[in-house]
């Protein structure tokens, strides 16, 4: 492609430059302006089929001095980029029977929706990150345990301040929890009672401290 500017031609031709009109002058900047739009349309065109130079233009290419080079790609020629293919992540790379690669719309999907990230439940019966809840009895229960254990469990069905009712596990011998009365709830699930996720806290609000038994 000829650089058809003033500089070339004061080079190569400086008698026929200084000779010059101005329709001459007009007409090489429309010529300019042509080769310019030429250059779009073909970066446009070779950046989906890229071609390659044929050796006579390679060779011939450095001996002419407003040619510019034709070795390699002809769009890394218009454009003055390198388009060498970039080398694959590893994260694309598998080991499977297809050279290693998984390309297709697995690899889109993940570039759309980002990484993968596991959405673990919530088992907290009080909420996440609460480890204590104060609450109302609302009444006394008795639960069955699993088997091989088969003494009777007492709980208390408590309402939270959200309106949640949970059962909760008395522990020790003996209690005087009645309806209306305020207990505090901390979160221990009681293995061996199914439902049961939280116990009462013993010598906060009505409910009292486990009094040993005097021998």
């Amino acid at each position: 492609l000829f650089k058809l500017d003033s500089l070339h031609l004061e080079i190569f031709c400086p008698n026929i430059f200084f000779g010059l009109s101005k329709k001459c002058y007009l007409a090489m900047n429309s010529l300019r302006a042509l080769f310019s739009v030429t250059q779009n349309v073909l970066s446009t065109s070779l950046r989906q089929f890229p071609v390659m130079a044929p050796p006579s233009l390679t060779s011939g290419a450095s001996r002419v001095g407003g040619l510019t080079g034709f070795g390699g790609n002809l769009l890394e020629q218009i454009r003055g980029k390198c388009t060498r293919p970039r080398k694959l992540h590893p994260s694309l790379r598998d080991g499977g029977d297809n050279g290693g690669l998984i390309y297709g719309v697995e690899v889109m999907v993940d570039h759309m929706h980002g990484p993968h990230k596991k959405k673990r439940p919530n088992k907290n019966p009080l909420g996440f990150g609460v480890p204590f809840a104060k609450g109302i009895v609302v009444r006394n229960v008795v639960k069955k345990p699993k088997k091989p254990n088969s003494a009777n469990r007492k709980c208390v069905l408590v309402r939270l301040p959200t309106g949640k009712e949970v059962t909760s596990y008395v522990p020790g011998e003996g209690h005087n929890l009645q309806e209306h009365n305020q207990v505090l709830v901390r979160v221990a699930r009681l293995r061996d009672t199914p439902g049961v996720k939280t116990k009462v806290v013993r010598g906060k609000y009505d409910l009292p401290h486990l009094v040993k038994k005097k021998s």
